[in-house]
């Protein structure tokens, strides 16, 4: 759908911002992991597209929209405060991932803190949105309170609360994929009902990883930056940490579910619709918003949100930004910070010279499985993130959530993939009853539903065995699954029958 990008004459403000950075989307690809292969062996066709940053869907399912709160219940006392002269904790090495925040000193109430993990040294990890919170006591860090941790497109704020409480006693099984190069999606929280002192939200990842991120309640402490509206339609901006010489990004639109929880494709781009070209950009200053500039937005060559804009953002001194996107009696806003690098600690962004090759150890299977399964996925021009499908530690596999676009006008669908091998144990997934058979070049797809009327597709490749699978089971939800499995059956010029095999095809061995 084209939203009318009518420019209003009578529309005056800043002077647009010069587009000379370079492009962000290269210089993220910069700090992605080194394949030593050529991706014309692993993938036979494809086209690359510019995709949002997605969110991992752990059990290959989409957790739905009208599951997730928004109430503001109480939190649970503020605990014992420690002596006033009690020392600041110590500076520690903050590991392979990070957990970056919006801001690491706020006043005491109702503050919302954006969260995105980042990777500093080229680990790859997935987290789900289970947080801990740390408290400081003067000698060591305490277990204080817990949390689920919200994401951008759930409109809504975590609140913390003590360890037993039965808000916490569950979680969505979402998985936040991390990796060189590639931050994880925004959460955000709150620090209402925290007393003054020093607090760490504390994730660790599916196999381990554990990530931090250090923040300071203080009497006095100046107030960061608002983040974006949780109930009213605004803008992600994606990438969310913009490296100081700019580039490219995607404004995609956040509209809060109906009354119903429904959101469809016209309601995405409904929002987007007759706003003006130029987006105002705005730097948090002194307390306040000072206009920075303006940039020009264009709808993106592929879209992969309806609605879903582009923009080019010059080079920008560091700190928290916003863009407000007006027209039509509306102004979606949305939230962005300019760091000297989103991946690391100030440090330039290495080249892919300096960079160590990403490899997998010979019996590693899982590795090379979703080093193969992310190049048959990238070779289709979609975006995906690592996925879990439970605690299998014996079970070598590789999942992956990947967003596809709805060709019949509503929400695009997330469908999962899961890779195995065909004489391994079995996950547990139920292979589709068959409807009919496609033949992509010498693989067949098998098209069809589960039992438990999810579309399915599974095709098998060598000694390999791919199960793609959506949540749903209408007829345009199958119409994308399988076109999705037909597009990766077309990325398999070569089927390896053993792990040996399939190292050799990616050419992961130093």
């Amino acid at each position: 759908m084209t939203a009318d990008r009518t420019p209003d004459p009578t529309a005056h403000g800043p002077a647009p911002l010069a587009p000379d950075a370079g492009d962000l989307a290269a210089r993220f690809r910069a700090a992605a992991p080194v394949l030593a292969a050529d991706p014309a062996a692993i993938v036979a066709r494809g086209r690359r597209r510019r995709r949002a940053t997605r969110v991992a869907v752990g059990a290959l399912a989409v957790a739905a929209v009208a599951g997730v709160t928004t109430a503001a219940v109480a939190l649970l006392g503020p605990g014992p405060t420690p002596p006033a002269d009690a020392p600041p904790p110590p500076a520690v090495d903050e590991g392979g991932v990070a957990l970056w925040l919006s801001a690491d000193r706020v006043p005491p109430g109702d503050v919302a803190v954006a969260a995105a993990l980042v990777s500093r040294d080229g680990t790859t990890a997935t987290f789900g949105v289970e947080a801990d919170l740390e408290r400081w006591d003067g000698d060591s860090w305490e277990p204080y309170r817990k949390t689920g941790l919200c994401l951008a497109d759930w409109h809504c704020t975590a609140r913390w609360y003590a360890p037993g409480a039965p808000e916490v006693q569950g979680f969505n099984d979402i998985g936040l994929g991390v990796g060189p190069g590639a931050p994880g999606p925004l959460v955000r929280f709150t620090t209402d009902g925290l007393a003054p002192g020093w607090y760490r939200v504390v994730q660790e990842s599916v196999d381990g990883v554990v990530a931090h991120g250090v923040l300071e309640v203080a009497d006095g402490a100046p107030a960061p930056a608002p983040l974006w509206p949780e109930d009213s339609p605004a803008v992600t901006v994606q990438p969310p940490l913009v490296p100081a010489s700019g580039g490219d990004v995607a404004l995609v639109p956040l509209v809060p579910p109906d009354d119903g929880g429904n959101l469809s494709a016209e309601m995405l781009s409904g929002a987007m619709a007759g706003l003006d070209p130029d987006a105002l950009v705005q730097r948090w200053a002194d307390g306040a918003w000072a206009d920075v500039g303006t940039v020009a937005t264009e709808e993106p060559a592929a879209e992969s949100v309806p609605g879903e804009l582009a923009a080019r953002l010059p080079a920008l001194d560091p700190g928290a930004y916003r863009v407000l996107l007006r027209g039509n009696g509306k102004e979606l806003e949305g939230s962005f910070w300019v760091v000297g690098d989103p991946t690391s600690s100030g440090d330039p962004t290495p080249s892919a010279s300096d960079r160590p090759a990403v490899t997998c150890a010979d019996d590693d299977l899982a590795c090379l499985l979703d080093a193969w399964l992310a190049a048959l996925v990238g070779g289709t021009g979609l975006a995906s993130e690592p996925a879990v499908v439970g605690p299998q530690p014996d079970v070598p596999y590789a999942a992956r959530a990947v967003q596809v676009a709805d060709a019949g006008g509503e929400l695009a669908r997330t469908v999962g993939v899961l890779v195995t091998s065909t004489d391994g144990p079995d996950l547990g997934f139920a292979d589709p009853d068959v409807e009919r058979e496609v033949a992509v070049g010498d693989v067949t797809v098998h098209e069809g539903a589960t039992p438990d009327d999810r579309a399915a597709a599974l095709v098998e490749c060598g000694g390999f065995r791919f199960l793609v699978r959506a949540n749903l089971d209408d007829e345009r939800t199958r119409e994308r699954t399988w076109a999705l499995a037909e597009d990766l059956a077309a990325g398999m010029a070569t089927c390896p029958d053993d792990a040996a095999a399939l190292r050799a095809l990616l050419a992961a061995a130093p």
